[in-house]
């Protein structure tokens, strides 16, 4: 998939032809970025290059988009939870906390979801993270 393909919702691109262009490798590159239905608060994608790396060393000086692992959050739950308490900058908490729990709920374990049942329907932690800020704003306390 070179050009003319829109499918948002890629997780994992893999170059199984070398690329010479800049331009080329940059939109191919460019598929791992969109965001679609399924992944709305996609973060970052994988990449293979199955030829040892050699496309992304050829290209890594020559492109805008970084090869760089995520960078992990600033601040820990405990400490989003505390401004939100303490109705510090209260909505933009809110929201952060939400696309923490969505982030959360990607990397849950079957496991996981059956020790949260008790505590949130079903233990999807993203329809709850979903539900929140109007669960807060009804009763802030009891949340």
């Amino acid at each position: 998939m070179s050009t003319g393909v829109d499918i948002p919702d890629l997780e994992v691109i893999v170059f199984l032809r070398p690329v010479r262009s800049r331009i080329l490798f940059e939109q191919m590159l460019g598929r791992g970025t969109r965001k679609g239905e399924r992944h709305p608060d996609k973060s970052h994608f994988t990449v293979f290059d199955c030829f040892g790396g050699t496309l992304l060393e050829r290209f890594r000086d020559a492109t805008a988009i970084t090869t760089d692992a995520p960078v992990g959050p600033s601040r820990t739950i405990a400490e989003i939870v505390e401004g939100i308490w303490n109705n510090r900058d209260r909505r933009y908490n809110i929201r952060c906390l939400v696309k923490r729990l969505q982030r959360i709920d990607k990397e849950m374990s079957g496991e996981a979801r059956d020790q949260f049942k008790p505590y949130i329907s079903e233990g999807d932690m993203a329809a709850f993270a979903r539900s929140l800020p109007n669960l807060l704003d009804r009763n802030f306390t009891r949340r």
